[in-house]
Parts: structure tokens; sequence; C-alpha cells
């Protein structure tokens, strides 16, 4: 079946910091007109994101993949949460089967397409590495989503389905031999479906999903299957560094041993409170970018979003090591609580004997 679209890669970064978006925009302001980079705030119709993600348009160009000269465009979205979304769109025409293709690495004139990506994100980085604040130190990948949107004026969503179900679970799963598949695997691939009109469709799988849309109106989807890579991306950072937090916390923990109550508890108890809330607020901050308002369709379509990439499982794992950090607090609060009764005791002891010595010696003169 020959098709005609556009295939949509999203690689979104983490940038260890807040992004502080006022002085994004003055940065890129201040270029030289030649050099001006084409940017707005973004304010969707029907999703809150507060603030707006500053959209970067980094413009079209002609380039080879697959020994063809096609369309790219390169654009970027940029968040205050602390994350920067690579997005590479790329037009096709060809048979359905040969979208796979995509879904491996591939060439973007001669250059790796992750590498591609990466270096843009590179450039971005260096351009507003000053408006990065609050930031930490932690070793994470890119999350990385790839939607191939459908323009099919004679067929309906259902029925493009039905009769290429097969060479679509191939795509999603990234498989050449998906005439291999088992029938499982294929229903399993295809199962989370979203539909409004009877000639729309949406198909959502794990690092791949599908548009089929005549009428090409579809950017709402894009944005919100964005989101919630987004989401994820930023539970798996926060993730890890909570990890960094708890040992770090149960290394403060320790230090309270012994003659601990004499260091700077109150600090390092302090310090644990800290991690805990500026954890929570980084959490709600991420979670907060997807209050959807005025549209049910795309409330659902997060849903299946939330579902497929597991984000409601990463929010419970988060949420459950930031009450470890919780615990580990009340654990320091106790220890030093017993610490100082524990010596204040000694001392009444000792100043009592202390008395006892000087009545006796008293006497003795």
């Amino acid at each position: 079946m020959h098709v005609s679209g556009e295939v949509v890669s999203f690689r979104i970064y983490d940038t260890g910091g807040e992004i502080d978006l006022s002085k994004v925009k003055k940065i890129f302001g201040q270029k030289p007109e030649q050099e001006k980079i084409e940017f707005e705030q973004l304010a969707p119709k029907y999703i809150n994101i507060s603030p707006a993600p500053l959209f970067v348009n980094l413009k079209k160009r002609t380039t080879e993949i697959f020994g063809r000269k096609v369309e790219l465009s390169i654009s970027a979205r940029i968040y205050e949460v602390g994350a920067v979304s690579v997005i590479l769109r790329i037009s096709f025409s060809e048979e359905l089967k040969n979208l796979v293709d995509f879904s491996k690495p591939f060439k973007i004139s001669g250059k790796d397409d992750k590498k591609f990506s990466d270096e843009i994100f590179a450039e971005i980085i260096k351009e507003i590495k000053s408006c990065i604040s609050k930031s930490y130190e932690i070793e994470t990948y890119p999350e990385e989503y790839m939607v191939f949107c459908v323009r099919e004026p004679n067929m309906d969503g259902s029925a493009f389905l039905n009769k290429n179900r097969e060479t679509i679970a191939g795509i999603l799963r990234e498989e050449k031999n998906f005439s291999k598949l088992f029938s499982a695997e294929i229903r399993d691939a295809t199962r989370a479906t979203l539909s409004y009109f009877k000639n729309d469709l949406v198909i959502i799988d794990w690092s791949v999903g599908m548009i089929f849309d005549p009428t090409g109106k579809y950017e709402d989807d894009l944005l919100t299957i964005e989101l919630a890579n987004l989401q994820l991306l930023e539970l798996r950072t926060y993730d890890k560094l909570i990890d960094k937090k708890i040992e770090s916390a149960y290394k403060d923990l320790k230090s309270l041993r012994g003659f601990g109550f004499l260091k700077p508890v109150n600090k390092v108890m302090l310090e644990i409170a800290e991690m805990r809330m500026e954890m929570t607020r980084y959490i709600e901050d991420t979670m907060n970018i997807t209050k959807f308002f005025g549209d049910y369709y795309l409330a659902k379509l997060y849903d299946l979003l939330e579902e497929r990439l597991h984000i409601d499982e990463w929010q419970k794992t988060v949420s459950k090591k930031l009450d470890n950090l919780d615990e580990i607090y009340e654990l320091a609060a106790d220890r030093v609580d017993v610490q100082k009764s524990t010596w204040l005791e000694v001392l009444i002891v000792l100043l009592i004997v202390f008395e006892i010595v000087l009545a006796l010696g008293g006497k003795l003169w």
C-alpha cells in the first residue's frame, strides 16, 4: 500500500537544571539579524502549559535520506522544568512497509539521526547555558519517540488498521520481518487506539506511534505525545537524582552517631528536609504541565500514553523514594533527640558526682 505523510521524531533531553525562559528570549532576540532564530511562546488551545514553552524554529532544509532528497524540518521546544525537545519532521511518499526503515538508526546527510539531534541539542545548550539555574549533576539519556503521520484520503482509520494490521505492528515494534510476528504480539502492538472521527486513528505503542488523519490536523496529538514523553524523561531523571540524595542523606545520618550531635545537626536535618521539598516541587511542576481542559479527546489520548509509557508506575516509584527521604529525616531527628537526652543525663550525673565530691571535700577540710 502506497502512503504519504511525514515522520515526526522527538528526542527530549534533560538539561540538568531549570531554565529561565525570559532570559532565553533575550538571548535569541539579541542575535544579529542574519543569525536570528525564529521562536515564539507556545500557547496551544486545549492544553494548559504554564509557563508556556518556547518553540524554536530552526528552519527547513533539503537533505539526503535513504539515497533520496527529502525536506527536513528542524525545531525545538524549551521547557522551564529543564528539558529541550529536538523535533525532526521528514516527509515521505512510499510503500507502507518501507516506513519501518525509519524506526532503525538511519542517516541524515551521512550522519546518524540520533547524533544529528544530539548536535542540535548541543548547539541550543551552548546558547542557553547561562539561563539554566538550580543545576544538578546526574547522567541521563534522552527520551525518544517517533510518530508516523499518514495522510490517506480514500480510507477511514479502522479500515486502514484492519487492512494493514500486520505491517503496522512491524513498524511500531521496529521489526522488518513483520510477517513472522506472533498474532498476540500484533494484537498487543496495535491495541492502544483512539479515534474521534471515523476517518482518523491514533495508535500508541512504547516508543513508536502512528497517526492516521486525512486532514493533517494532528498537531495537538503530537504535542500530547511529546508532553507524556517529557514527563517520563523527568521522572527517570528524578528517580536517579533521589537515589543520589538518599545515599547522601544516609551518610549524613551515619555522621550523627557517637558525638555526632556536636556537629551542625540542624544543618544536616535541614538539608534532608530541603531535598524532600525540592524533589516534590520538581515532580509537581513536571506533572502539572499536562492539565487538559476543554478537550476530552486529548485527555483520553494522554491516558493511553500514561498506560503505555508506565508513567503512573514511575510516579509511584519516585513518590515512594520521597517517602524514604521523609523517613531518613525523622530518623535523623529522633537520633539527635535521643543523643541529646542521653548526654544530658550523663551531664546531670556528672554534676551530681561533682557536687558530692565537693561536699565530701569540704567536710574533710
